[in-house]
C-alpha cells in the first residue's frame, strides 16, 4: 500500500508540472514587480460642445491644449499584464467657450484604473534586457471639475512605449485618449439644433488627448526568473515512476516465488506423511 501511495504521488506531479507553460516565468512575490510613473504631458482638450462650431482642430492651438502632470502607480502580474492607476490633471479648457483666443479653464483631476497588455512580451516572448517594449493600455474611472465641484465618469485608453535604461528605471513616451462625460468641462448646454450635441462617441462627449513623456522607476524586484524546465521534470518524473514499477514487479515476482515455494513444501509434507 505505502508503494502505491508514493506511485500515485509521483503521478500527480507528473501532471500538475505537465499542466504548465513550456516557456513560463517564475512566480515572484507579491510585494515585487510594482512600478510608479511620473511624466509631463501636453493636452489637447474637444469638448463636446464644439462640433459644428468650426474651431480649428489642432491640438497645439491654445485655446485647446495645456501642460499637464501625470503620476500612476501600478503591478505587473506577469510579464503580459499588469495593472494600474493613473492620475492626471492640472488645467483643463472648455473649447466651445472661446473667444478671440480666450477660453474658460478649469481645474481638475482625472482617475484611471487601467488594465496594461506588453505586446513584446506576448509577440516576441520575455526578456529582461530588451531596450524597448511596446504596451497598450484601456480602462475607465472618473474625473472631479474643481471649479463646478462636479463629476463625470470616463474611458480611456492608449500607448506606452518604455525604454530600458536599468532594471528598475526607464524613460516612458506615452500617447493617450480619454472619452469623459459631456459636461465634463462644465458646459452643459449646446449652441443650436444644427451645431453642437453631434452624435454619438466623439461628437457627443468631452474628450481630451495627450502626448506623455515620463520616468518609470520599478520598485522592488524588476525582472522574472525563468520558469522551471518542464520537459526535465517530467523525464526525470518519469524515470522515477519507471523504477518503482521495476521495484514493485520484482517484488510481485518474489512473492509469487515464495507462494509457489510455500505450496510445493505444503505438497512434500503431505507426500511424506
Amino acid at each position: 500500500m505505502k508503494k502505491l501511495l508514493i506511485v500515485l504521488a509521483f503521478a500527480g506531479v507528473t501532471t500538475a508540472v505537465s499542466a504548465q507553460s513550456k516557456n513560463s516565468v517564475a512566480t515572484n512575490s507579491f510585494l515585487d514587480n510594482w512600478f510608479v510613473q511620473v511624466g509631463a504631458q501636453w493636452n489637447a482638450f474637444y469638448s463636446g460642445e464644439e462640433h459644428g462650431a468650426n474651431l480649428k482642430m489642432q491640438p497645439w492651438k491654445s485655446f485647446r491644449s495645456n501642460p499637464q502632470v501625470g503620476i500612476a502607480i501600478g503591478k505587473w502580474f506577469a510579464p503580459e499584464i499588469g495593472l494600474r492607476v493613473k492620475a492626471d490633471g492640472m488645467w483643463g479648457k472648455a473649447t466651445f467657450l472661446n473667444n478671440n483666443g480666450k477660453n474658460k479653464s478649469f481645474r481638475y483631476v482625472n482617475l484611471q484604473f487601467q488594465p496594461v497588455v506588453s505586446l513584446s512580451n506576448i509577440i516576441c516572448g520575455y526578456n529582461a534586457k530588451r531596450f524597448y517594449n511596446l504596451n497598450v493600455f484601456a480602462g475607465g474611472g472618473f474625473a472631479r471639475n474643481f471649479i463646478t465641484n462636479g463629476y463625470a465618469m470616463g474611458l480611456s485608453a492608449g500607448i506606452m512605449n518604455q525604454f530600458r535604461i536599468t532594471d528598475n528605471v526607464g524613460v516612458n513616451l506615452e500617447f493617450g485618449w480619454n472619452r469623459m462625460e459631456n459636461d465634463f468641462d462644465g458646459v452643459t448646454f449646446a449652441p443650436g439644433p444644427d451645431e453642437a450635441g453631434g452624435g454619438r462617441g466623439w461628437d457627443s462627449h468631452d474628450n481630451y488627448v495627450y502626448a506623455e513623456l515620463g520616468l518609470t522607476v520599478n520598485l522592488g524586484k524588476a525582472t522574472w526568473g525563468k520558469g522551471p524546465d518542464v520537459d526535465a521534470l517530467n523525464a526525470a518524473h518519469q524515470a522515477a515512476l519507471d523504477a518503482l514499477n521495476a521495484k514493485l514487479r520484482a517484488a510481485k515476482a518474489e512473492n509469487d516465488r515464495l507462494q509457489n515455494l510455500l505450496r510445493f513444501l505444503d505438497m512434500c509434507g503431505e507426500d511424506g506423511m
